[in-house]
């Protein structure tokens, strides 16, 4: 005897084939995770007094970058601020997350950037200490920009 499926059954399996194939579709998209590189990491210090900023960059689970520079301080009544520049970060794409942390700030109060969500190829990093016309001139934060320069090579 052969078997032969009723309309109705061949209906109910049909619905349930859609069904699974559409899993998920509707469900909100996840995060988009891109290797990225860092063109620039750079610290504007908007506090009156000199600073040391430690900056340490993970690529994955892997510490890839530490480094702590001191900053000259920057003038409030001028909106004028200090800084300075980290070198020798690695300049090659990876899924890099950077943490940053000002020595006026407790040893576990880094702030934290996960640079692979953003989804772009390549940024521009700026770690501020304290923001122009705030109450809280300590705050530490990291300001992004997407920056790709295009590369030439000479033939």
């Amino acid at each position: 005897m052969v078997y032969s499926p009723t309309r109705r059954k061949i209906l109910q399996l049909g619905g349930a084939a859609l069904g699974v194939g559409l899993a998920g579709c509707s469900s909100p998209q996840e995060e988009s995770i891109t290797e990225s590189r860092l063109v620039e990491l750079s610290v504007s210090n908007h506090t009156e007094s000199q600073h040391t900023v430690h900056a340490v960059l993970q690529d994955g689970d892997e510490v890839v970058y530490w480094s702590s520079i001191q900053v000259t301080s920057g003038d409030r009544e001028k909106n004028d601020a200090g800084g300075g520049e980290f070198s020798s970060y690695p300049t090659e794409a990876g899924l890099y997350t950077l943490y940053a942390k000002g020595d006026n700030q407790p040893d576990d109060a880094w702030t934290q950037a996960k640079i692979y969500e953003w989804g772009y190829p390549c940024w521009s990093l700026n770690i501020k200490l304290g923001l122009p016309f705030s109450d809280s001139p300590e705050k530490i934060s990291i300001w992004r920009h997407n920056k790709c320069n295009a590369e030439t090579t000479d033939t």
